[in-house]
């Protein structure tokens, strides 16, 4: 299983990370987490503190701007590091769970799927930020 979100992108991803710890799954879990800045990623505690739980969990928080990074997160592109993690080996059962900008679930959708992973393991959710103005 394979989990990758930008921003806020992570909100439904976790949920579906929390399920599937919670009932069990053995399978190897990978989360991307993307953000421009540091201070964007979020849950970093938990995801960490997971990661100590199930041997089967990793977690990687990426960002483009890693100058005031805290924690274990590194710099780079969230895209890039998502595809380099697919293992070759795993590809037809691999369950591939995106979230984010329309862009980046789109492009990540058909590289995904280009490198292997089968059409109908790939779940995506894109989302546009909208702004709220009050009434």
């Amino acid at each position: 299983m394979l989990l990758s979100a930008l921003g806020t992108g992570l909100a439904p991803l976790y949920g579906i990370l929390q399920d599937a710890l919670a009932k069990g799954h053995r399978g190897p879990i990978t989360l991307v987490h993307g953000s421009g800045k540091p201070e964007l990623l979020y849950y970093q505690d938990n995801l960490q503190t997971l990661m100590q739980q199930h041997p089967n969990f990793r977690y990687h928080a990426i960002v483009l701007d890693n100058s005031a990074c805290v924690g274990s997160c590194k710099q780079g592109d969230a895209e890039q590091e998502t595809l380099s993690l697919l293992d070759a080996a795993r590809l037809a059962e691999t369950k591939v769970y995106l979230c984010g900008n329309p862009g980046f679930v789109q492009r990540l959708r058909k590289q995904t799927f280009m490198k292997g992973v089968r059409s109908a393991n790939i779940f995506c959710d894109s989302f546009v930020e909208r702004s709220v103005t009050a009434s």
